[in-house]
């Protein structure tokens, strides 16, 4: 079996790289028009897998303290209490959550709530539509339990493995 190696860059595009970390293949995207454009890069290339580098995403000191799925959570961060420092300025960790899952290609909506934490309660991707299903009860969901994997690896990925609390 042929293995190649997943790594992204700081602006969270994969490239495929050999086990020396040499760049076989780079991709401008992750999804174009619902085709999974890395499963495509790796089966023209001949590789029968690919093993994602996660040290290569590593959470700093802000984005580690927070726990991502509370952004789908009403009682989530501190009930929306929970400020972050992101670029000299304080904002809701949803939003901060909210923002990082754009930069990935998602539209996300956020509903507001007067005494709690503002959730995500829709997202949708270019490509793969809304991820949000149904039966999901808005605020109340474990995330865990309907995001696909990939997403997760990026959430985690980039905020440590977030635990549902409620």
């Amino acid at each position: 079996m042929k293995h190649g190696f997943l790594r992204y860059d700081v602006a969270n595009n994969p490239t495929i790289v050999d086990r020396k970390g040499k760049a076989i293949y780079q991709l401008a995207a992750t999804y174009r028009n619902g085709v999974d454009l890395i499963s495509e890069a790796a089966a023209m290339l001949g590789l029968d897998s690919l093993v994602l580098l996660w040290d290569d995403i590593r959470p700093n000191e802000v984005t580690a303290r927070i726990n991502w799925p509370d952004a789908f959570n009403k009682f989530g961060f501190d009930s929306g209490d929970f400020l972050v420092p992101v670029n000299g300025e304080d904002v809701l960790a949803t939003d901060e959550v909210a923002a990082y899952l754009e930069s990935l290609d998602f539209q996300v909506f956020i509903l507001e709530n007067k005494n709690y934490n503002p959730v995500i309660a829709q997202l949708i991707h270019s490509a793969l539509g809304d991820l949000v299903p149904l039966r999901a009860q808005i605020g109340h969901s474990n995330p865990r339990e309907w995001l696909p994997p990939w997403v997760q690896d990026h959430l985690n990925a980039r905020y440590g493995l977030g635990k549902w609390n409620y």
